[in-house]
Parts: C-alpha cells; sequence; structure tokens
C-alpha cells in the first residue's frame, strides 16, 4: 500500500517541490525523498522508463478498482497522463446521480427563468398592441374632431359685429373667364367673380352660411362662392327641389348684397387665374365685407357703436324704411352704380329686380 501511494503521487509530489515560492528545489536530486528514490531505483537496475510504467501501472489500477468512489472532477488528477483508461471500466449508472441531479437542477432553473422571459415578453406584447390600438382610435377622434370643429367654423352663428369666419373660408378653384351671355348678366368684363362651370349650385352651397349669417358673411359668400351662377345652375337643374323656398333666399342674399354695395369704395375684383393670389384676393374680399358692415352699423346707430343689428332690417323694404325714418338722404338706392370698376350688366342686374317691380306698380 505504501508503494502504490509511492507510485501514484510521486509526480504529484515533484510538481510540488517544483511549484515551491522560494525555489529552494530546482534540482529535485537534492531533495533527500527524491534522492532517495533514485537511489532504490539505481540499486535495482531499474531505468526511468520502467518507473513510468509502474507509475503508469498503478495509477490505472487505483482507477479501476476504485472509479465509484472517486468524484469525477478529480479524474484527471488520479490518472495524469494515462490516456483512455476507461477501456476495461464498466460502471452503475447511479454513480453518476449526484450529476444527474445537478443536472437536473440546472434545467428546471433555465426551464423556470424561460417561462419567466416568455411570460414578460408576452405582456409586453399584449402592452404595446394595447397602445397601437389606443393610438388608433385616438387618431380617428383627432379626425373626427377635426371634420366638426371644421363643420362647426363653417356653421357657427356669429354676430353681426364680427368679421367674417377666416378658419374655414370657401374653396376657391382657379377661374377663367367666359364669353358674356345675353339676357342673364353674367359677362366676364368686370364683373365680381369669373363665372365657371366649377361652381357650386346655389342649393349645396347656401347651406354653409348657417341660420344666422352676418352681413359681412354673406357679401363674401355671394362673390366667393359665385352665388348668381350657382343659382343660374339651379334654374337649369332637369330635377329642381323647391324653387320657391331657394328663390327666397336667393332674392334676399342679392338685395343684403345690393345694399352693402352702397357702403363699398369700389366693386369688388374679380377673381386672379394664379391660385397663389387666391390668398391675397380673399383677404381682400373680406376686408371690403367688414368695412362695409361697419359704416353700416355707424349710419343706422351713431353713437351705439355696440348696438347689434338685426338681420332681417338690412333686407329689402326694412332697409328702406330704417333709411328713410332716420333720414339717411347720403345713402340713395342707386348709391351702387357709381362704383369704381362695376361693369354695366352687373348694374342692370342688381337694379332688374327693383325696375320690375316699378313697372308692376306703374301699370
Amino acid at each position: 500500500m505504501v508503494v502504490a501511494s509511492l507510485l501514484r503521487h510521486y509526480d504529484e509530489f515533484c510538481s510540488t517541490l517544483g511549484a515551491d515560492p522560494e525555489q529552494r528545489y530546482q534540482q529535485l536530486d537534492r531533495h533527500l525523498f527524491v534522492a532517495t528514490v533514485k537511489e532504490k531505483l539505481a540499486l535495482v537496475g531499474a531505468t526511468d522508463d520502467i518507473f513510468d510504467a509502474w507509475k503508469k501501472e498503478v495509477k490505472l489500477g487505483f482507477f479501476n478498482r476504485n472509479l465509484p468512489a472517486l468524484a469525477i472532477q478529480n479524474f484527471p488528477r488520479h490518472l495524469g497522463d494515462v490516456t483512455n483508461p476507461f477501456h476495461q471500466v464498466v460502471m452503475d449508472p447511479r454513480c453518476f446521480v449526484d450529476q444527474f441531479n445537478a443536472m437536473a437542477a440546472h434545467y428546471q432553473a433555465l426551464h423556470s427563468t424561460l417561462v419567466q422571459q416568455q411570460t414578460t415578453i408576452n405582456n409586453q406584447t399584449a402592452m404595446l398592441q394595447s397602445v397601437q390600438r389606443q393610438l388608433g382610435a385616438t387618431e380617428k377622434m383627432h379626425e373626427n374632431q377635426t371634420q366638426l370643429l371644421m363643420q362647426l367654423c363653417r356653421q357657427s352663428q356669429v354676430s353681426i359685429g364680427d368679421t367674417p369666419s377666416t378658419l374655414c373660408p370657401p374653396t376657391i378653384p382657379p377661374v377663367t373667364p367666359q364669353q358674356a351671355t345675353e339676357g342673364d348678366g353674367s359677362g366676364s368684363r368686370g364683373t365680381g367673380v369669373q363665372f365657371t362651370s366649377s361652381a357650386k349650385h346655389f342649393s349645396v352651397s347656401v347651406n354653409s352660411l348657417g341660420k344666422n349669417p352676418t352681413l359681412a358673411d354673406q357679401f363674401y359668400f355671394f362673390f366667393a362662392e359665385r352665388a348668381k351662377e350657382g343659382y343660374q345652375r339651379d334654374k337649369e337643374d332637369p330635377n329642381p327641389g323647391d324653387n320657391r323656398q331657394l328663390g327666397n333666399k336667393f332674392q334676399g342674399l342679392k338685395e343684403t348684397v345690393k345694399f352693402m354695395l352702397r357702403f363699398c369704395g369700389e366693386f369688388p375684383r374679380s377673381p386672379p387665374g394664379d391660385p397663389a393670389a387666391l390668398r391675397e384676393w380673399s383677404a381682400m374680399l373680406k376686408s371690403t365685407a367688414s368695412e362695409a358692415q361697419k359704416l353700416i352699423r355707424q349710419q343706422l346707430y351713431p353713437g351705439q357703436p355696440q348696438k347689434e343689428m338685426l338681420q332681417a332690417a338690412m333686407i329689402g323694404n326694412k332697409a328702406k324704411q330704417i333709411i328713410k325714418a332716420q333720414g339717411l338722404t347720403d345713402l340713395h338706392n342707386d348709391a351702387y352704380r357709381t362704383l369704381p370698376e362695376m361693369p354695366e350688366e352687373m348694374i342692370l342686374w342688381f337694379g332688374k329686380d327693383g325696375q320690375s317691380n316699378k313697372r308692376q306698380k306703374t301699370s
């Protein structure tokens, strides 16, 4: 047993001596134990190769007989440089129970971690999908609110003292002039707008005015939306609706515009053919409408700038009665005829109803 232990641990013992931090045994032959072993080997005539074979045989025999009791992590220390030591080894699998248990524990821990990570990923995915759905709903809500605000801007009820709404002005597409048609007064020479076939039906565009539009709103609407031509399209429609009610609306709008023209410095210019200049033209038209509305209130209610006027009082005979009652001789019915750049056909068109009424009364 002593000799077997000596042969098994001889190389390990020599390695320990060589690792001395003080380097006292750089020459191992000077160590008493090593020197004694060398002396006994020389005495029996054993060479280094024979001695190495003895050590290998002892290590392999010890390993084969005691393998079930050895720790796997200590195999290299017991075998040293022995190669293929398992060709004669037969082991009971129960020898690896501890290793199997350790592997099972590691596998369970990894599986638990995997399940937790998968749950976290699923939760994050569900949250992301929920956020995406909420974002889609928010975008849809924003779109609906924008459309609602645009409708409110077009249909809001504003007092007469306010300027025309600038949030949602009527769309004014590029226009091209047309030749004048005899008898309808819609020529292209210096008219307030250049009428085109793209004008909306008056029955459609009039809905954007709302229930109680201001004077300035009606003035702007008449020229910007080409109400004159739109009404003509309604009259030519093969399937007309309630022409009487629509005609009353248009006649009221015409009387309002005719009345406001008396307070304008000039007749509104035609819209430009260049789309880039339409914004400036629209702003000038709104300014003209606002100034005329302001002058009307100053004339009818001097010294009362905050007094509001009823819309109905500015239309038709009501306006004439107020003018007569206030003694406003400077507000002559035909004052609009002297506006600069107002074409003759528009003068005739605005005066057509009045002249026909006079003829009926005379007859």
